[in-house]
């Protein structure tokens, strides 16, 4: 636990999550989580989490050699409570390097924000197409 911020007026819990050095993954999907740290808000009434930050420390190998992730590369998501109803994304950004096949190296940082979410509603009715019997 690393504290208690404030996030779009939303009191929140914050919690550092970094590897331990005696980690073994007990899955295939999990390998990548020793190489990684990250940084969560949790919101203090919902429990929902309104913020994720990750990045990773080493290279991460995604399908073996076809995509190897470089260490500094960050992912951060960020969501907005709508008609304090639901949870929806409002922002989703990525810093990242990576080699793809050994040969091409990739940079790229890229950016998504989301807003003026509005509520759809719609009437419905059914309709029988046989006599009740």
């Amino acid at each position: 636990m690393a504290g208690e911020e404030t996030v779009d007026g939303r009191r929140v819990y914050v919690i550092d999550a970094t590897p331990r050095r005696d980690y073994q993954p007990k899955s295939t999907a999990g390998k990548f989580l020793p190489k990684m740290k990250g940084r969560l808000w949790i919101d203090a009434k919902s429990y929902d989490w309104v913020k994720a930050e990750a990045e990773t420390l080493d290279t991460v190998s995604l399908g073996g050699i076809a995509l190897r992730v470089s260490p500094g590369t960050r992912v951060a998501l960020q969501q907005v409570r709508v008609n304090g109803e639901i949870w929806l994304p409002k922002r989703i950004s990525v810093s990242a390097q990576a080699r793809v096949l050994l040969l091409k190296k990739l940079s790229e940082a890229v950016d998504f924000t989301y807003s003026d979410y509005k509520k759809f509603q719609s009437d419905a009715r059914i309709v029988a197409t046989e006599e009740a019997r």
